[in-house]
């Protein structure tokens, strides 16, 4: 494959119509209900869902994207279960601690009573880097000070702020008294 025709299979978490996270290959996170004191920070990534009615365990599933790009959810031997929901809207329960290939996107997933897409969206990769011209502003946008013969002494001191200057000579005065 060419540079232009290489993607990134990367994987997004949404729930209630609202894209909550992105898992790029070789990420991992782990879903669970939002609990009242917050979790230790283990190293562990996590997408926290607030769930009313508690359907969902504080430390539910995890979702992992492996290097090609294949998305697998695992049950963490949550209370009330994880479903995939089929296409005619029955459930069938995922075993505890096993990972589970998801064969399609997207996919849909019931954590307790909380429903949740995984949608496998393909990044383009290009090997080629661009240099942006960091200096290209200046050619386009030079301001060109007025010419100091058409300036009045008050407009040259506003221009200048009261700055010397080099332009302000007896001889670019006369000598611009000479072509007038």
């Amino acid at each position: 494959m060419t540079g232009d025709q290489r993607t990134i299979q990367q994987w997004t978490v949404r729930i209630g119509g609202i894209d909550q996270k992105t898992v790029k290959p070789g990420d991992s996170i782990e879903i669970g209900r939002k609990p009242l004191r917050p979790l230790p920070d283990d190293g562990t990534e996590r997408l926290e869902i607030a769930d009313g009615t508690r359907s969902m365990s504080k430390r539910h599933a995890t979702f992992a994207v492996s290097q090609n790009g294949g998305g697998t959810v695992r049950d963490l031997g949550s209370t009330n279960g994880s479903y995939v929901v089929r296409g005619n809207g029955d459930l069938m329960r995922l075993p505890p601690n096993v990972d589970f290939l998801l064969p399609t996107s997207p996919m849909r997933l019931q954590f307790g009573d909380v429903p949740v897409d995984f949608i496998r969206v393909e990044q383009p990769v290009s090997d080629t880097f661009v240099v942006p011209d960091l200096f290209g502003y200046a050619l386009e946008t030079v301001k060109q000070e007025p010419d100091v013969a058409d300036m009045s002494v008050d407009d040259i001191l506003d221009l200048r702020a009261g700055e010397p200057t080099a332009a302000i000579s007896a001889a670019t005065v006369r000598k611009r008294l000479g072509e007038l």
